[in-house]
């Protein structure tokens, strides 16, 4: 039952968790803030009534289910007998106790359905016990409670303290988000002073829920020291939301993230697109600086310059290379590398007797070849040659010509 008409079946802690919350907000609802008409619907003269709340965050004072065996756990019988019978404070602190005691049997009804193991049990109780229950919201003993834990954190002295590199002294404010629509105060003041903000007895922290939904953020820019946001879904907040953050820190305030862990969820998918994300809205030095086995933290910087300084750079001159110079080196003879062929006169090739002129044509008296090579064709022959524009021939040959030579073809 899911206050729709359709069944609805979380199968991990996630799941099982956003349940357990939307469930318990609607029978808080119901006990504290729709009172008058939950008196008016549990009328003693009716059949045995019990109180259902819905993941919906919705309640509803109905008889129990018919089916056999119910698909969920039953809640108290004849929550309405006793409403006349004792002061309305009292009955309403009674509903309030089945109500809590409904809320566990049917989160671990769903984990022993889902075949939950040791860890996954283990870690969903803790989830749970991190929420104020039913009975403690209705009777006010959840205030007295984070009254009594800030009294007490503040007087301790035995308490592990953060590591000071990590630690954020406080002289101003905190933000705290949520995508939740309800988080105790305490799970606040854990998460800030868990991931190393300290003085926050000093600073009363503003808390917004559902900041998912918020382009803008009612803070005024550059006056929150540190911004907390607590993560219990797998949605990231937008850029428009990163820049808001941006805005409301002071220059070198830091901002962190607490995400619960999971099976389901993907951690290092998660923190890479965290860390792209804070930095284009303009954070720096986005890292992981803890860890363990529920959640997850990511935190940046806001730079501690401001938007539109000015530094003076100064410009690195290059030095030319110094070069070691050993005077106690002797420096080598060049003449030592020479060898005795190196030192022979070169002798040059014998000229023919065709050269001695300044063409290079056969003389009178011709010895090399030159002028038997006046038959070979004009690539072989002078300037001056008379055989010059005839084609090769024999030398001693007669040339002849044939009668028609000069006969035309046609």
């Amino acid at each position: 039952m899911d206050g729709s008409g359709t069944q609805y079946n979380p199968r991990t802690v996630e799941e099982v968790f956003r349940d357990f919350k939307g469930r318990r907000a609607g029978m808080i609802k119901a006990l504290t803030d729709d009172v008058e008409d939950f008196f008016q619907q549990c009328d003693p003269e009716k059949e045995n009534l019990c109180l259902y709340g819905f993941p919906s965050e919705q309640w509803e004072v109905n008889l129990p289910a018919e089916e056999v065996p119910p698909e969920l756990p039953k809640p108290a019988l004849g929550i309405n007998f006793a409403r006349n019978g004792m002061q309305e404070k009292d009955w309403l602190a009674l509903v309030a106790v089945h109500s809590d005691a409904w809320l566990l049997a049917v989160a671990f009804y769903f984990s022993a359905r889902f075949g939950f193991d040791r860890s996954d049990r283990k870690r969903l109780l803790n989830m749970i016990n991190e929420m104020s229950t039913i009975y403690e919201v209705v009777t006010g003993a959840a205030k007295k409670q984070v009254k009594e834990k800030s009294s007490v954190s503040n007087h301790s002295s035995t308490k592990s303290k953060p590591n000071s590199k990590d630690t954020v002294e406080m002289n101003g404010s905190v933000l705290a988000l949520t995508d939740n629509v309800v988080i105790p105060v305490s799970a606040v003041l854990n998460a800030i002073e868990e991931h190393g903000v300290k003085g926050i007895e000093q600073n009363d922290p503003l808390i917004i829920t559902q900041a998912l939904s918020l382009k803008q953020l009612p803070i005024t820019s550059s006056s929150m020291d540190a911004v907390v946001f607590v993560l219990t879904t797998h949605e990231l907040p937008g850029h428009e939301l990163l820049e808001e953050m941006f805005r409301a820190l002071k220059p070198g305030g830091a901002v962190t993230f607490q995400k619960s862990q999971s099976v389901a969820v993907n951690k290092d998918e998660i923190v890479s697109t965290l860390k792209r994300r804070l930095l284009l809205a303009g954070f720096l030095d986005a890292k992981v600086p803890l860890e363990n086995l529920n959640s997850f933290t990511v935190r940046a910087n806001k730079p501690s310059w401001k938007i539109g300084s000015s530094f003076t750079i100064k410009k690195s001159t290059k030095s030319l290379p110094k070069v070691q110079i050993d005077d106690d080196l002797d420096l080598i003879d060049e003449d030592s590398l020479l060898t005795e062929e190196d030192l022979k006169k070169p002798q040059l090739l014998p000229v023919d007797d065709c050269e001695v002129g300044s063409t290079r044509k056969a003389c009178k008296n011709c010895s090399c070849g030159r002028a038997e090579a006046c038959g070979l064709g004009d690539a072989f022959r002078c300037g001056s040659c008379p055989y010059k524009g005839l084609p090769p021939f024999k030398l001693g040959e007669k040339v002849s010509l044939a009668g028609n030579f000069l006969a035309s073809d046609f």
